[in-house]
C-alpha cells in the first residue's frame, strides 16, 4: 500500500497501475494460473504430487497444471490421509 500512496502523492497513479499489471502478469506466467484447462486428478498425478521429488514449477509443466493447484492438492491429500 505504501507504493500506491507514493505514486498517488506524486501524481503518477497511471504508472502504479502499469507496474501492478506487469507484476500480476509476471506472477501468472511463473505460477501457470489460468494457463491450463481444469481437469480431474488421477491416481498417478496424486502420487507425483505427494512424492515431491521435483520442484512444483517443474511438476506443473509435466502435469499441465498450475503451481498453486499442485500445492493445494498436496495439502488436501495430506490432510485427508491423516
Amino acid at each position: 500500500m505504501k507504493v500506491r500512496k507514493f505514486y498517488e502523492k506524486n501524481g503518477n497513479i497511471e504508472k502504479y497501475h502499469e507496474l501492478a499489471r506487469k507484476c500480476k502478469a509476471s506472477y501468472r506466467k511463473r505460477t501457470g494460473s489460468n494457463l491450463y484447462a481444469k481437469k480431474e486428478w488421477d491416481f498417478v498425478e496424486d502420487a507425483m504430487v505427494l512424492e515431491h521429488s521435483i520442484s512444483d514449477r517443474e511438476l506443473a509443466k509435466i502435469l499441465e497444471r498450475s503451481v498453486t493447484s499442485i500445492q493445494i492438492r498436496r495439502s488436501r491429500l495430506k490432510h485427508h490421509c491423516e
